[in-house]
């Protein structure tokens, strides 16, 4: 079975966090793991709705399916 990680990450479309992705990505297949990157992009100060989904983000995953976790 091939193992699986996860990836928290923040401000994915800023250049930095790119080519984090990126080289976790070719890294993975290199050793044929799954990777699942978990997202957010940053709270908007002016919506409290948005805020809470971007917070409710972490609770998605099931934890116990991962080999290991990236934050």
């Amino acid at each position: 079975m091939r193992k699986r990680i996860g990836v928290f990450i923040g401000e994915v479309a800023q250049e930095y966090q790119r080519g984090i992705i990126i080289n976790i990505s070719q890294r993975a297949i290199e050793l044929n793991y799954d990777v699942l990157f978990i997202c957010m992009y940053g709270s908007r100060k002016d919506s409290t709705i948005y805020a809470n989904g971007e917070a409710a983000t972490i609770t998605i995953p099931d934890y116990d399916s991962f080999d290991g976790i990236i934050v």
